[in-house]
């Protein structure tokens, strides 16, 4: 599964150029009748959610706070991976030898930075800082975000 949604309209052009051709599409996919088919819900939400930024996110912020960091390099973690996270995205795209899904990337840029609110990082810090609505905002992005790109 590559990082790029497959959408109804992607999936017919895959569907004709692997037709056209007789090669697999390059969608991401590895069939032709993987390539006709659009990504369901979870699929999408999962590929809008840049995890392996989070996760890198969790594993420096563990270590960081092992050493008894400063608020400013929490901070400066964040903003470098939060910079860092369309340029990943976009490269993934790439790789699979696909135009880049601006719309999914912008989309994952701003997820990477809930998910740092909901997992606390170094807005827990902060005095206004509340859990319990990144706790909201990550429902209404479970429900929302994957309705985005039909």
């Amino acid at each position: 599964m590559g990082r790029r949604i497959i959408t109804d309209k992607s999936a017919i052009i895959n569907k004709a150029v692997t037709a056209a051709t007789g090669t697999t599409a390059a969608v991401g996919t590895t069939s032709a009748t993987k390539a006709a088919v659009s990504d369901d819900y979870i699929t999408k939400l999962i590929k809008y959610i840049p995890t392996e930024i989070v996760t890198l996110f969790l594993f420096i912020d563990g270590i960081l706070k092992s050493f008894h960091s400063s608020t400013a390099v929490g901070w400066s973690l964040f903003f470098l991976l939060l910079a860092f996270t369309p340029v990943y995205m976009w490269r993934m795209t790439v790789l699979q030898a696909k135009p880049p899904a601006w719309d999914q990337i912008i989309v994952s840029f701003f997820s990477f930075a809930l998910w740092v609110y909901v997992i606390g990082g170094p807005f827990a810090d902060l005095s206004w800082y509340a859990p319990q609505y990144g706790s909201i905002l990550v429902a209404l992005f479970t429900v929302a975000v994957p309705l985005f790109k039909k």
